[in-house]
């Protein structure tokens, strides 16, 4: 997979679409499903290419343009029934745009049977919290590419205890995999490494919402 994720970073840099879509495609048979190859491939990738735009070896277009690559290649993963208005559980990705991780978290979600509610991509934390506090949300899953969108979950916890909300924030992202510590830096209750950590944690938060603790 190493010499596949190393060609699929200089197709994104290249801005060629062409042969990113082959490489997903050919991933995508070895692998069995989308989901897999999101999480094994286009995600490991993303985040090495925002580590270097944090170093000023690539510039923010470049970035841009990776990240609505893998967003149109990974769109099947967005569309869910169990996407819903009425769910306790809500997912946002954090001032950032870049959907690929929300989806492929929404896809493990799905396949456990959780509804969630999808606030979108480049929500601020004040929005979100305004969301999360109308729609009565006990678990917020919130997804970030880039370490100044990671420090804002932060103000997020903040908000949530000013106003007195008792949800749970669980924090997830490249930044968050490179920092063991920064979940507990930024307050966040518990901090997703992998994609497939979001169905434990949501169904640990709902259980403890459920058994009154």
């Amino acid at each position: 997979m190493e010499s596949v994720q190393a060609r699929f970073r200089e197709a994104l840099l290249a801005m060629d679409y062409v042969t990113s879509a082959a490489l997903f495609a050919q991933a995508e048979q070895r692998e069995g499903g989308a989901a897999q190859v999101a999480e094994a491939l286009l995600l490991p990738v993303l985040e090495g290419l925002g580590e270097e735009w944090e170093k000023g070896l690539l510039s923010l277009a470049q970035i841009y343009v990776a990240g609505r690559i893998c967003d149109d290649l990974t769109q099947s993963l967005g569309a869910s029934p169990e996407l819903t208005a009425d769910a306790p559980v809500a997912m946002a990705n954090l001032l950032d745009h870049h959907a690929l991780g929300k989806r492929i978290v929404l896809a493990h979600l799905r396949v456990g049977g959780i509804a969630v509610r999808d606030y979108g991509s480049g929500i601020t934390p004040e929005e979100v919290v305004d969301r999360a506090e109308r729609d009565h949300i006990r678990v917020l899953l919130l997804s970030t590419l880039m370490l100044a969108s990671a420090l804002e979950v932060g103000r997020v916890k903040r908000l949530c205890q000013d106003r007195h909300l008792a949800l749970a924030v669980v924090a997830g992202g490249a930044p968050f995999r490179l920092d063991p510590g920064l979940g507990r830096a930024v307050g966040a209750d518990a901090v997703g490494y992998a994609a497939s950590d979001a169905l434990a944690h949501v169904r640990h938060f709902l259980g403890e919402r459920r058994d009154g603790v």
